[in-house]
């Protein structure tokens, strides 16, 4: 009777062993698939991409984008016209990179001081709060690394070059 109780005992406790496995494997398996799926999200940025036409900004243009990181701006306005034929642009090829001198069919006016300048804000861009200078970005549209939850803005505008 001592051997059937002990052979009951190790079959219970077998089967207990088991459940445990299974429950830790099947737990192990969605742990492996959330954090496969986080990891895949963490290889992409979304950011929105601004145009404003003018210095008084009379016409204004929005997308939200998302591409993989360490995607540049000029890849980005690629692929923001592809999706809006507003983000249409053209451009120069220099020694220093990319030179956007047209977008939306508007172009800069070199001899009335109006470019195309670009702005990395931390929000979305206000025309009753505009940016000053201080987010204008040091690089170029090549050298410029969209970040997630930035917001750029590409504003034509008149420069005062007297300073």
């Amino acid at each position: 009777m001592t051997q059937q109780r002990n052979g009951q005992y190790w079959r219970w406790l077998s089967a207990i062993f088991m459940a445990l496995y299974l429950l830790n494997f099947a737990m192990a398996k969605e742990i492996d698939a959330r954090n496969i799926k986080e990891l895949s999200n963490c290889d992409e940025v979304s950011y929105t991409y601004t145009i404003w036409i003018g210095s008084s900004v009379s016409q204004e243009f929005n997308i939200s984008l998302t591409s993989p990181k360490n995607t540049n701006f000029f890849d980005a306005m690629n692929h923001a016209a592809k999706i809006d034929p507003r983000f249409d642009f053209k451009y120069k090829n220099t020694s220093w990179g990319h030179y956007v001198t047209e977008i939306s069919g508007k172009a800069e006016d070199v001899k009335n001081n109006i470019f195309w300048l670009l702005y990395n804000l931390p929000e979305p861009p206000n025309k009753n709060n505009k940016p000053g200078e201080e987010y204008m970005s040091p690089v170029g549209v090549d050298g410029l690394i969209v970040e997630n939850g930035k917001n750029y803005l590409f504003w034509l505008r008149e420069l005062n070059l007297s300073k």
